[in-house]
């Protein structure tokens, strides 16, 4: 038993490591290409991958209608509507003050578990609560936003903050729809294979529509560029989502 508890806040600590790093990579890669362009590729890039892998060791589930739909719905939270308020959000303000509100999410996803799923806040919850409101004022009162978007030279943007916001509780509404599809006994890495599968064929059309044109040639792109797509493909969309899922 403590083994598994061990575990399960081990994989939560790792999931959280690699999302903390995206913001780096990310800020990187937004030098050289657009949001779209970024989130579509990372998101290909990770189903491809899961389902190359799934099928050789046998790792994907069956699914079926109902279970598909309930995936879609997720997809959809995040990672489209996610994507969309932290990827924009992002070009607005500095990975400091992204980071910082991205960080309230483990602060009122206990709120909305109690409305929607009935789940009773407990003594290790109201603890955590406490100490995510500490680690965030932390944050705010310490942390360094010397590192600012070159659209806003404060750090702070109303707009960008709006749309982080908006990819708090689409990732909010990504967990309440993803434990009640943990429930039907489907494996995380096929919930993560389909929702990154769904995900990379929402953004597909906006890809099209408003980045292919306008791309950067890739013969005049750094290796940094794809190194830290790969990056970001890999660790946050992947491997942060199979060992988050894991854990609830």
């Amino acid at each position: 038993m403590k083994k598994n508890f061990f575990i399960v806040y081990l994989l939560i600590f790792l999931a959280m490591c690699f999302w903390g790093l995206s913001f780096v990579w990310v800020k990187i890669v937004y030098q050289y290409l657009k949001p779209f362009t970024v989130v579509f590729i990372r998101l290909a890039i990770s189903a491809i991958l899961l389902f190359i892998f799934g099928k050789a060791f046998k790792f994907l589930n069956r699914v079926d209608k109902n279970t598909i739909f309930s995936i879609m719905l997720l997809s959809f939270f995040e990672p489209f509507l996610y994507f969309i308020g932290e990827s924009f959000g992002l070009l607005l303000v500095s990975a400091t003050v992204g980071s910082i509100i991205i960080a309230t999410i483990p602060v009122i996803t206990p709120i909305f578990s109690l409305i929607f799923e009935k789940e009773k806040i407990t003594i290790y919850g109201i603890i955590g609560l406490i100490l995510s409101f500490i680690g965030v004022l932390l944050l705010i009162i310490f942390g360094n936003d010397q590192q600012i978007s070159k659209e806003n030279k404060s750090g702070i943007s109303i707009k960008g903050i709006l749309l982080l916001f908006f990819a708090v509780f689409s990732a909010i509404g990504y967990l309440i729809t993803a434990k009640k599809i943990l429930k039907k006994n489907i494996e995380p890495f096929t919930i993560v294979a389909y929702q990154n599968l769904f995900g990379a064929i929402y953004f597909l059309p906006f890809f099209l529509i408003f980045d292919f044109k306008n791309m950067m040639p890739i013969q005049d792109m750094p290796f940094e560029v794809f190194k830290n797509i790969l990056l970001l493909a890999i660790f946050p969309s992947t491997i942060a989502f199979i060992f988050y899922n894991i854990s609830l």
